[in-house]
């Protein structure tokens, strides 16, 4: 028997949800070759591992791909049929009836994590309080809740840091902040700015919270000229668990295996770059957590030429989870299922 239920376990939240079979995944996506080189890229299909039981290291969640048909059109919200794919990190935009279905529907597709980031939110005027209580109600349906605390459309160059300090600490003292990401794609900044946040962030949440690096796509490292990345993540051990990959969407799901095979072999002990545990009893995480998400808001063609829907963002989600390396893939943040339709 699969899991068939996802929950908090607390006798607060609601009960639990039964986790709903969907379609078969689409046909896989086909092989195809660099256009620089001609190298062969393979498109691997089968998990490497089974996927551990639900846990805050292991992702399953999508920030940009549930279809909810009726879904209205929000502020920043995509237009055409992107419209009816849920923007996890604009929930509060949407109205408490449809975050209880969005929730619910995360639940159903077996996820265990969503995505919001305050300072979107605080942008159109939701307050501290409510964000708070937006993040408890998350964490009470038996979702782990992670937070993408700064934006380079909101935060002030440069940052003040302390400034996330008092609601890092609400939401840590409520059970709603189970994963902390300093900053949206963190190389919008300069690195020693990256090296800051970092240090702030971890001094003052400590182990209370798991904490991932996210980056403009394909960076696995942002460090200054005079260092390399080994230096960069040697840097972070005891203070970050990992980093939440972003592909470019244009390309191939052959060219995204390649990229994390890499990713891998350079962040796993004893890889490429030299690297150990990453201080915080486990190897440094990679997560798959972006593959097509702009593709899909702009209702265009990833980079096998398939529709950019929540169908494409699964199937790019599950492939991705099959590269080869030195370590495994450890789940995925645009979607993602089984071959057979059930949650991976």
């Amino acid at each position: 028997m699969r899991p068939a239920l996802y929950s908090s376990g607390a006798s607060a939240g609601p009960p639990p949800v039964a986790v709903v079979p969907r379609d078969p995944l689409p046909p896989f996506d086909p092989d195809s070759v660099d256009a620089e080189t001609g190298a062969p890229l393979p498109v691997y299909t089968v998990l490497r591992e089974p996927p551990p039981p639900k846990e805050v290291g292991w992702w399953r969640g999508n920030a940009w791909g549930i279809t909810i048909p009726d879904l209205p059109l929000v502020a920043g919200g995509a237009s055409g049929p992107a419209q009816a794919r849920v923007l996890t990190y604009f929930l509060d935009r949407y109205g408490r009836a449809f975050e209880d279905r969005i929730i619910e529907e995360h639940l159903r597709r077996g996820y265990t994590h969503i995505s919001l980031s305050p300072q979107d939110s605080f942008s159109v005027g939701t307050s501290e309080d409510a964000y708070v209580a937006m993040a408890e109600r998350c964490a009470r349906a038996g979702l782990f809740v992670h937070h993408l605390m700064r934006s380079k459309y909101y935060t002030p160059k440069p940052p003040d840091l302390p400034a996330m300090d008092a609601l890092i600490d609400r939401l840590l003292d409520r059970g709603a902040m189970h994963v902390e990401t300093p900053a949206w794609e963190m190389n919008h900044w300069d690195p020693p700015t990256v090296r800051a946040m970092i240090d702030h962030d971890a001094a003052f949440i400590g182990d209370r919270c798991r904490i991932m690096l996210h980056f403009f796509p394909h960076y696995i490292s942002w460090q200054a000229n005079d260092e390399t990345p080994t230096d960069f993540w040697r840097a972070n051990y005891g203070k970050v668990d990992g980093i939440l990959y972003q592909c470019d969407p244009s390309w191939t799901a052959g060219m995204m295996a390649a990229r994390a095979t890499d990713g891998l072999d350079r962040l796993a002990p004893g890889g490429l770059w030299g690297l150990s545990e990453s201080g915080r009893g486990h190897p440094i995480w990679y997560v798959g957590w972006e593959t097509v998400a702009t593709k899909q808001y702009n209702n265009d063609l990833d980079g096998d030429g398939r529709v950019s829907d929540e169908e494409t963002g699964d199937l790019k989600g599950y492939e991705f989870q099959c590269a080869p390396g030195r370590m495994v893939v450890r789940g995925y943040g645009n979607g993602g299922r089984l071959p057979d339709g059930w949650a991976l």
